[in-house]
């Protein structure tokens, strides 16, 4: 074998070892590559899984919440019906009750002084004052303390009965809320912020009394969660009174009218 020979044998055995390492070079790179691509498809997979994961909770995490709030919030609602139910029925059993006292009542002071008791019942101060010769005089007061006392001293002037006056003048119920309404009386010594009321007793279409009534310097005198409010309260019991006030005295004419007339004692007539 000539020298050429056994180097062109020599240099194709190199080639083909050349080629087999590059071969498997190749191969175990592919492979790494292959290795390395599916760990990073399994670690993405991994991570939108936690991530997918991780957003479904925190969705249901704020749907609790969202439902534990409007649970929370029908709660509250329903514990305010009950409150304002249970307010409105212990302001109608209060009402009621007093209606009755003042049907009661047998004379027209017993009337007055059931009027005033159960308006005292509804509102922080309270007072009655009476029509005579074109003036307002004080019947009784509750809540004002003895600057009023005695009541039936207690003149109240045209220039400064307020919604009284007004109440008398229109024969209407008046409030210090509406538009352009007058104050308080001068005599109620009331914050502007505080509202009064005042209702007139009507009795055969004459306004014979006033009955006045504000929430003075402190809270109401009744639950303020109920719906009934202590205005209407007040005109309830004026309207009232002026019925029976007129019941009453029809049934003292009646029997006035009716009675037998009496007989005269004869000369000498002996028991």
């Amino acid at each position: 074998m000539t020298f050429d020979d056994q180097l062109q044998r020599s240099l194709g055995a190199l080639a083909d070892r050349v080629r087999d390492e590059v071969s498997r070079a190749c191969l175990a790179a592919g492979e790494a590559v292959t290795a390395h691509a599916n760990e990073a498809r399994d670690a993405a997979a991994q991570a939108a899984s936690t991530r997918a994961r991780e957003e479904a909770e925190a969705t249901a995490r704020q749907e609790v919440a969202r439902l534990e709030l409007k649970i929370e919030e029908m709660t509250a609602v329903s514990a305010s019906r009950e409150q304002r139910l249970a307010a409105d029925l212990a302001t109608w059993a209060r009402l009621v009750d007093a209606l009755r006292v003042i049907d009661r009542a047998e004379s027209l002071s017993e009337i007055l002084d059931a009027l005033i008791i159960g308006a005292s019942r509804e509102a922080a101060r309270v007072g009655l004052l009476l029509t005579r010769q074109g003036e307002l005089r004080g019947w009784r007061f509750v809540g004002f303390g003895p600057e009023l006392e005695p009541a039936r001293s207690v003149v109240v002037r045209a220039e400064e009965s307020g919604v009284v006056g007004e109440a008398v003048r229109t024969g209407l119920p008046v409030s210090s809320a509406a538009p352009g309404a007058p104050a308080a009386p001068a005599f109620a010594q009331l914050a502007a912020d505080r509202l009064c009321f005042a209702v007139p007793v009507i009795v055969s279409g004459e306004v014979a009394a006033v009955l006045y009534a504000d929430q003075g310097a402190g809270e109401n005198a009744v639950d303020p969660s109920s719906s009934v409010k202590w205005p209407d309260s007040l005109e309830l019991f004026a309207r009232h009174v002026a019925r029976c006030i007129e019941a009453a005295t029809a049934i003292k004419a009646v029997r006035v009218l009716t009675a037998p007339p009496e007989m005269p004692e004869l000369a000498g007539a002996r028991a």
